[in-house]
């Protein structure tokens, strides 16, 4: 399990990923502590994962998820 997750996209791109827009502006990135979101310019959808020495240590383009994928892969891959 990672230890920390950073999902970093710009906000301008909400527009086309309506359902990555949903999950960030919802409740549900509360229900995960070490998950957190930062506004990168120009970025597209990526879910950066880090281990307990907080290297990075995957990076996976979100672009086609939706906010129950995201969630699932949160509960199975974050530690709590």
């Amino acid at each position: 399990k990672y230890h920390r997750a950073v999902l970093t996209v710009c906000t301008c791109k909400f527009g086309r990923y309506p359902q990555i827009e949903a999950f960030v502006r919802s409740d549900r990135p509360r229900r995960f502590p070490s998950f957190s979101f930062q506004h990168v310019p120009g970025a597209e959808p990526v879910l950066h994962l880090y281990n307990d020495k907080d290297e990075k240590v995957r990076s996976l383009g979100i672009e086609k998820w939706n906010t129950d994928t995201i969630t699932a892969f949160l509960e199975e891959n974050l530690q709590v």
